[in-house]
């Protein structure tokens, strides 16, 4: 009869082992689910260094932090797209580059404080448009060639989320490589023609975010290489550009409805520009970026 009662248990013995696994392994299906009327603050912090150098001996210099705050208002949206209001209530920028100090600048971050913008993203969070529904007057300000949806998009603030099922344990690793042959036009230059190769990888890591700031969350983590390279040829000159950048990421974001609860990235970047002809100059700059982004509570 003991044994009986131990061959019938194994079983359930078996069974409650296995169950955290089973557990972890539920499917998620990451995509915004926010309702109408949905309320909530951000704080957005982007802290920016950069050191561009010249042949001739020249340097720049930029270290910069900008800290935003956003309110954002969930609408009623069209089926496959979530829709807001986002409006910048501040944003506060300590400014220690070189010549920072200079007077009669507009302040670029400011330039959409106050003023309301209607963001439409898909539900994985691609941008479909931002639209300031009042003006920004950016070209009377800084002149031909700005315009008010160059700052618009500012205020589309929710990252970006994987279009499939995730699991606790997954990785995975996008790879994208492209070959084009642009042709461009400039002054005193003529017409150039070239070549342009384009190659990205991401890697991605799924994890059990917790519990954060009262919202059961998945943490995604990921870190991408990206390289751009071009050469254009003119008649009588010859431009080169060279863009490599190096991408870490840790998003926690709820599983109930896709809000990003907490998202840290930081960007390192080795940009090279060159151009050879009767007068031949070499542009390398590094630059680095953090940015966080988390959901504010007064």
């Amino acid at each position: 009869m003991t044994r009986f009662l131990f061959l019938s248990a194994l079983p359930l013995f078996f069974f409650l082992i296995l169950l955290p696994a089973s557990m972890s392994a539920q499917p998620y299906d990451l995509r915004y689910r926010l309702k109408e009327g949905d309320e909530y603050r951000f704080r957005q912090v982007e802290h920016t260094s950069a050191l561009a150098q010249s042949n001739d001996g020249r340097r720049t210099e930029i270290d910069r932090r900008v800290t935003r705050y956003f309110t954002v208002t969930f609408e009623q949206g069209i089926d496959g797209e979530v829709q807001y209001i986002a409006v910048q209530d501040t944003a506060i920028v300590i400014d220690d580059s070189e010549g920072s100090a200079a007077h009669g600048q507009p302040d670029l971050h400011n330039l959409i404080t106050r003023k309301p913008i209607r963001v439409r993203q898909d539900l994985h969070g691609h941008v479909l448009s931002a639209k300031a529904l009042v003006p920004l007057n950016a070209e009377q300000l800084l002149g031909s060639g700005a315009t008010d949806a160059m700052f618009a998009r500012q205020a589309a603030i929710l990252p970006v989320l994987p279009a499939k099922q995730l699991t606790y344990g997954m990785e995975w690793t996008d790879a994208h490589s492209d070959t084009l042959f642009p042709n461009k036009e400039l002054p005193d230059y003529g017409r150039g023609s070239g070549v342009r190769l384009l190659d990205k990888h991401v890697t991605y890591h799924v994890k059990d975010g917790g519990n954060v700031k009262g919202y059961g969350c998945l943490l995604l983590e990921w870190k991408s290489s990206k390289l751009f390279e071009e050469k254009i040829i003119f008649e009588n000159l010859e431009e080169f550009t060279e863009d490599e950048a190096i991408t870490v990421a840790a998003l926690h974001v709820a599983t109930e409805n896709g809000l990003p609860i907490k998202f840290e990235q930081e960007v390192e970047q080795e940009l090279t520009r060159a151009i050879f002809g009767d007068q031949s100059s070499v542009m390398p700059a590094s630059i680095r970026t953090q940015t966080t982004l988390e959901i504010f509570f007064q």
